[in-house]
């Protein structure tokens, strides 16, 4: 298993894919996440409590990645069905308290096992992408070098963006597959809004980084592509298979394979 991430001062696509793959790698069960990372010879520990999970991955490149588990796609439907928007008061503004109070479950495990002297990235896909985002300004940490989440949920009010992005300025990539559902939710409406720097993939797997993702009427035009591909191939839920992670590390390789 490749780990060897790049510069984090600015967004490396090889970094997304190392990373999206620790995604991919933290959805298996323990007994597989195991026999992985010890043929390779990594070191690792894993957290499990209150249904929350993640993984910290120490390799020989004298650097941890921490990996925030996140929701099982044949359990998606229910947990959109059932998402929480209350939000919770802390110190850096207005959460979402079920993304909140997974974070915490674990929060104490996780602090325990980091190591202070090594650069320390930061991933998740879906849930696993809200926590890592609460993750970062709770530890607030100045090893944290790198901050990618894959198809994040928003996670906190306009206080909690403002001091999550003076904590991670320039080193903090929101990767936003197409139509992706999950990232549209919890709604604007409600309070919550999204943190870091935007870099969005279109239908077409081209990776689109900050300013360039936001050029109204084109991105408005690339979603409704993608809406039009998805009814093609009789996909009437475009809005969640943009979302699965599969989907994600795909574009992000045929990316790679253009460079």
């Amino acid at each position: 298993m490749n780990t060897k991430l790049e510069n984090a001062e600015t967004f490396s696509i090889n970094n997304a894919l190392i990373l999206a793959r620790c995604c991919e790698l933290a959805y298996k069960d323990y007994s597989d996440i195991k026999a992985i990372l010890d043929t390779a010879g990594i070191q690792f520990e894993y957290f499990d409590r209150a249904s929350s999970q993640a993984l910290l991955i120490n390799d020989d490149n004298d650097q941890q990645i921490l990996v925030f588990r996140g929701t099982e796609p044949e359990h998606l439907e229910d947990w959109l069905a059932d998402i929480n928007v209350i939000r919770e008061r802390t110190p850096f503004g207005y959460v979402h308290r079920g993304f909140y109070n997974a974070y915490k479950s674990i929060e104490m495990d996780i602090y325990n096992a980091i190591d202070r002297e090594k650069p320390l990235w930061i991933t998740g896909h879906s849930l696993g992408g809200g926590l890592a985002t609460i993750g970062v300004v709770e530890l607030a940490a100045d090893m944290i070098c790198g901050i990618y989440t894959f198809g994040s949920p928003r996670v906190g009010d306009k206080v909690f963006v403002e001091n999550y992005d003076k904590i991670t300025e320039g080193i903090s990539f929101r990767v936003v597959h197409n139509n992706d559902i999950i990232t549209r939710l919890p709604q604007r409406v409600l309070g919550y809004s999204h943190v870091g720097q935007i870099v969005y993939i279109d239908h077409d797997s081209k990776v689109l980084i900050g300013n360039e993702a936001y050029k109204g009427w084109e991105l408005f035009k690339d979603r409704i592509k993608g809406r039009l591909e998805g009814f093609a191939h009789l996909s009437l839920f475009d809005g969640i298979a943009a979302h699965i992670l599969n989907g994600y590390i795909k574009a992000i390789e045929k990316e790679v394979g253009n460079e």
